[in-house]
C-alpha cells in the first residue's frame, strides 16, 4: 500500500510540475519582455536626461531579463527531471530556482522602494552640467520644476521651456512627471519580477515533493522482489 502511495504522489507531483513549467515558461518570457521594456525607456530616458542615474534602472532591469533568460533554461531542466524522473536534475532545478527567486525579489523590491525624492540632490546640483541636466530632463519630461514649476527658474537659473500663456495651465512639476514614469514603466516590471517569483515558489514546493517522492519509490524499489 506504501509503495502504492508513494508512486501516485510521485506520478502526481510529477504532471504538477509539468503543468507548472508551461506556466513558469511563459512567465519567463513575460520576464524578458518586462525587463527588456523597462530597459530600454530606461536607457532612452538616461541617455536623453541622466538624472535617473541615481536609480540604477538600466542595470536592475538588464538583471530581471537576464532572470527571465535564465527561467528558460531552468525550465527545460525541470521538464527533463520530472519527465525522465531524474531527481540530480530536478535538484539543480531546485537550486537554481532558488537562486532565480531570491534575485527576482530583490530586484522587485528594490524597484518598489525607489523615490523620486531621492533625485533631488541631483536636481539641484549647482554647476554648468547641472543646469544641462536639469535642461534636459524638463525637454524629455516635458515638465518645469522640481516641487514647484517655478523653483528652479531663480537660484538653479535653469528657465522653464513650457511656460504657460495667458490664462493657461500651468506645467507639471519635474515631480509630479518623474512619479508617472515610475508608476507606468517601473511598478509594472518590480510587480511582474515579484508575481513571478510567488509562481517560482510553487514550482519549488512541488519539485521539492516530486524529489521526496521520487526518493520514497526507489528505496520501495530496492526492497521489492
Amino acid at each position: 500500500m506504501c509503495k502504492g502511495l508513494a508512486k501516485y504522489f510521485d506520478r502526481v507531483a510529477r504532471v504538477v510540475v509539468l503543468g507548472i513549467n508551461v506556466f513558469f515558461l511563459i512567465l519567463g518570457i513575460g520576464a524578458i519582455g518586462f525587463g527588456a521594456y523597462g530597459w530600454n525607456k530606461a536607457v532612452e530616458i538616461q541617455d536623453s536626461a541622466d538624472i535617473l542615474k541615481v536609480w540604477d534602472v538600466p542595470m536592475v532591469t538588464l538583471i530581471i531579463c537576464m532572470c527571465g533568460i535564465a527561467t528558460l533554461v531552468v525550465v527545460i531542466l525541470g521538464f527533463i527531471g520530472a519527465w525522465k524522473r531524474i531527481n540530480f536534475l530536478l535538484k539543480i532545478y531546485l537550486l537554481l530556482l532558488l537562486i532565480l527567486v531570491g534575485i527576482q525579489i530583490g530586484m522587485g523590491a528594490y524597484l518598489l522602494s525607489v523615490k523620486v525624492s531621492d533625485l533631488k540632490e541631483t536636481w539641484e546640483e549647482d554647476t554648468l552640467a547641472g543646469l544641462q541636466r536639469r535642461g534636459d530632463y524638463q525637454n524629455y519630461m516635458r515638465c518645469c520644476g522640481w516641487e514647484i514649476w517655478t523653483d528652479s527658474m531663480g537660484t538653479l537659473g535653469t528657465e522653464c521651456p513650457y511656460k504657460p500663456l495667458f490664462g493657461g495651465s500651468v506645467p507639471d512639476t519635474c515631480t509630479t512627471s518623474t512619479e508617472d514614469f515610475k508608476n507606468s514603466i517601473l511598478l509594472p516590471v518590480a510587480i511582474a519580477a515579484i508575481c513571478i517569483s510567488c509562481v517560482e515558489f510553487f514550482a519549488i514546493a512541488f519539485t521539492s515533493a516530486a524529489i521526496y517522492a521520487g526518493k520514497g519509490r526507489l528505496d520501495f524499489d530496492a526492497f521489492h522482489y
